[in-house]
């Protein structure tokens, strides 16, 4: 009589965590499944954003690159991984220096990095699709 007592007890405690776990393992299921179905009815572009963003497909200009890579190099001598880009709507050097990043204009040679908050702005504005007016930044 003892033992069926303690089996029963066993049984007993076993389905009160069997129901709680079952319960914890659904609801992460449903989770999963809802986030899934968001994943598989909506176009990837629009989950990573990427209609907010504007491609802006301009092309370097030569003549603009007025600062010579030679001054670069002397002003910069420690420079690696020099490219030239563009930045918002100018020529720009982008570099690195003791692994810090540097943005220099191509133009002038004036060194455009740390951003200002104005330049953050202009460059958020410059990339992002939606109406600025109602930006609150």
């Amino acid at each position: 009589m003892a033992n069926n007592l303690l089996n029963f007890d066993l049984l007993k405690t076993a389905r009160k965590y069997h129901k709680w776990l079952m319960l914890f393992i659904g609801v992460q299921f449903v989770i999963w499944s809802v986030t899934g179905a968001y994943m598989v009815f909506f176009n990837i572009d629009y989950i990573h954003g990427d209609s907010l963003v504007k491609n802006h497909q301009t092309k370097i200009v030569p003549a603009n690159i007025q600062y010579s890579l030679k001054e670069l190099l002397k002003q910069y001598p420690d420079a690696k991984r020099i490219s030239v880009g563009k930045f918002i709507d100018k020529e720009v050097y982008r570099f690195l220096v003791e692994e810090k990043k540097h943005l220099l204009d191509a133009r002038t040679g004036a060194l455009l990095t740390p951003l200002n908050k104005t330049t953050a702005l202009n460059v958020a504005k410059h990339y992002y699709t939606r109406n600025h007016s109602k930006c609150r930044f």
